[in-house]
């Protein structure tokens, strides 16, 4: 049983809930929900229904390994005996996919590859003034250690 506010919490109870809502809609084969990824070099692996029968899409690899991905809805075929609803090839649906969301995240890459940079260059500056200071230091050291050694041996 959980006890709202009984301990000291890692996340807020509001974020909880936010978690709680967006495990449920993730999971997966849920009618209706979200649909994730289910691993494989497909892009729309698991993301994908059938037009016509609403069941979601399967995806085999076809020709010499690695393979080809088709995707194409086994679901009638496997619990009715059925033919297949469809079935097409995934390589050029996947390469039109990835053209367009690069298309889109294009401008945020630019502005990441250069905050990226900036940042490497903050990055550089930080650790030569460290390495800077560490030399003044030992510069400094040496100088007194010198002093000393004078001063010991009048």
């Amino acid at each position: 049983m959980l006890i709202r506010d009984h301990h000291a919490a890692y996340i807020d109870w509001a974020e909880y809930e936010r978690n709680q809502m967006l495990l449920a809609a993730n999971a997966y084969g849920r009618a209706g929900g979200q649909k994730s990824g289910r691993g494989g070099r497909a892009l729309l692996a698991g993301m994908l229904t059938c037009g016509r029968c609403g069941r979601g899409l399967a995806v085999a690899y076809v020709g010499a390994p690695p393979g080809r991905p088709t995707y194409r809805c086994d679901r009638p075929n496997l619990m009715l005996g059925l033919p297949r609803c469809l079935s097409f090839g995934g390589s050029r649906v996947d390469a039109a996919i990835a053209s367009e969301i690069l298309r889109v995240v294009e401008p945020m890459a630019i502005e990441a590859a250069l905050e990226a940079e900036r940042m490497h260059r903050e990055g550089e500056a930080e650790r030569r003034r460290v390495a800077e200071l560490d030399l003044q230091q030992s510069e400094y050291d040496a100088s007194l250690a010198e002093r000393r050694y004078a001063v010991n041996r009048r």
